[in-house]
């Protein structure tokens, strides 16, 4: 079939969009969609379980959805991952990965220059 489509109809049940928001049901979707390979749906498996609204809150799991949609390559993802590291959710605090996974989802804070070592300045940013 189309591994998509388990994602989109996931996402009308967490949102409660086109369904009565369900978050067990949406679950059950994304988990069918990450499971065919579907990046966004890794993402939002990492979101439900950061956040456990209406799902029971599972640190060590969204980091482990957010590290395979960011292998996929999602910038979000990677974006996340790199809080989880900063934060020492669900994986052990590691400032260096932290960091590492904000360069590679692309992040730079607006108040950082593009003339200057912006490496350096986000290595002092998280410090």
């Amino acid at each position: 079939g189309y591994p998509q489509a388990f994602y989109h109809v996931g996402r009308g049940y967490a949102e409660g969009v086109m369904y009565p928001k369900n978050l067990k049901t949406a679950e059950e979707l994304f988990l069918k969609a990450a499971n065919l390979g579907v990046p966004q749906a890794m993402y939002s498996l990492g979101n439900l379980y950061r956040d456990g609204d209406g799902i029971l809150k599972d640190p060590t799991k969204a980091a482990k959805m957010y590290k395979l949609a960011a292998d996929k390559g999602h910038p979000s993802a990677m974006y996340n991952l790199g809080i989880c590291y900063m934060n020492g959710f669900g994986v052990p605090q590691d400032r260096s990965e932290a960091l590492w996974w904000f360069i590679k989802a692309g992040y730079r804070p607006k108040s950082f220059t593009t003339d200057g070592d912006e490496e350096k300045e986000l290595k002092d940013y998280l410090a």
